[in-house]
């Protein structure tokens, strides 16, 4: 990813864990952070008699990247596994080989490097307004903390009669890619990516789902689960509607949506096909709204469009989605948000091209 700063990496020492583990990596505040990659190596002894709906990605059950903003913790990131990868696909982002051969596959014997790439700035947004989205950490009282709860076996292998094993622990490691801000006074923005589950045991028509407030929202994906191994779009009927103040803003079968992600998708000619596969599986059965761009597209530099939910907050509710889904006791939709705050006045062509217009 391009930058107007010098770039700098460097790997944490690596901490082992066995299956049901929390490990937590301190994160030093040395340098504005442009992304966060934390690789997983997994020896697998036995494969899962079911494998979970999350297959290899499950692996990483929950990220936590918190810190301490002005005497209140702050998240950065909160999610599992399975949400950073869609949300690389989703931004057109490649996987490694390796990470897409293991998303690919059923987890059958075999060691595994899995990685987890979490660039703070959305894959789509270009130089110079992708580094006002870099992690200003030299800000913070403490230094930050990266929270890693790996998988028990019954959350990779849901089957009655479990069979998935390791041999050893998992290895994790975390590479930081950094870059040294030269400007003075260089502004920043505060990011959040977070996750949110809605179980609907029962049937409902036209089920609200609020959008968290305040923020200017990137993209919100909605992964349905129809049971703990299986993941499928047929739980929701009927369209997807988005509304804005009761100004319906989006109104398509949730399939539709699906197919507009799917424009997204990196596929140059050369691409490895098991990459084609891995991000295949990320995208199908979900549907993302994204409000920079529903195409594969680079360079965006402008945030006019991002979903601004900020006045919202002095009337008490936001955007919904009006969802109609089938219920059961297994079915839940698992919806993950990408927002940002605070000034983004500099990133706005809009009023640039209006007051220019006017002279």
């Amino acid at each position: 990813m391009g930058s107007l700063f010098r770039q700098l990496v460097d790997t944490l020492p690596s901490q082992t864990g066995a299956l049901g583990a929390t490990l937590r990596f301190s994160i030093p505040r040395d340098f504005p952070h442009e992304a966060i990659v934390i690789k997983l190596n997994v020896i697998v002894a036995t494969t899962a008699a079911t494998l979970a709906a999350e297959r290899a990605s499950g692996l990483l059950n929950r990220v936590r990247l918190y810190a301490n903003d002005g005497g209140t913790q702050r998240s950065i990131i909160d999610c599992d596994g399975l949400a950073i990868h869609e949300r690389a696909a989703q931004y057109g982002q490649s996987l490694d080989a390796q990470t897409a051969v293991a998303i690919g596959g059923t987890l059958a014997a075999a060691t595994y490097n899995i990685s987890f790439p979490f660039y703070f700035a959305p894959a789509i947004i270009g130089t110079p307004t992708a580094d006002i989205f870099l992690q200003n950490l030299p800000r913070f009282n403490n230094d930050p903390t990266l929270e890693i709860v790996l998988a028990t076996q019954a959350q990779i292998d849901p089957n009655a009669t479990p069979t998935f094993a390791l041999t050893g622990s998992i290895t994790v490691t975390i590479i930081r890619f950094l870059r040294q801000v030269t400007v003075k006074n260089w502004k920043f923005l505060n990011t959040e990516f977070l996750q949110q589950e809605q179980p609907f045991a029962a049937t409902v028509t036209e089920s609200r789902y609020q959008f968290p407030l305040p923020g200017f929202h990137v993209a919100c994906l909605m992964r349905p689960y129809s049971s703990t191994s299986a993941l499928s779009s047929a739980i929701v009927t009927g369209n997807v509607q988005l509304n804005v103040l009761n100004a319906k803003q989006w109104a398509l079968p949730f399939d539709d949506i699906s197919r507009i992600n799917y424009r997204s998708a990196n596929a140059p000619a050369g691409i490895a096909a098991a990459d084609l596969l891995a991000q295949s599986l990320l995208l199908v059965n979900r549907a993302c709204i994204d409000f920079l761009s529903t195409t594969h597209e680079y360079g965006i530099n402008n945030l006019d469009t991002a979903l601004n939910t900020n006045p919202f907050t002095q009337l008490g509710t936001g955007p919904v989605f009006l969802l109609n889904v089938t219920g059961d006791s297994d079915n839940k939709i698992v919806f993950w948000h990408e927002r940002f705050f605070g000034d983004i006045s500099g990133a706005l062509l809009l009023p640039k091209l209006l007051g220019a217009s006017n002279k």
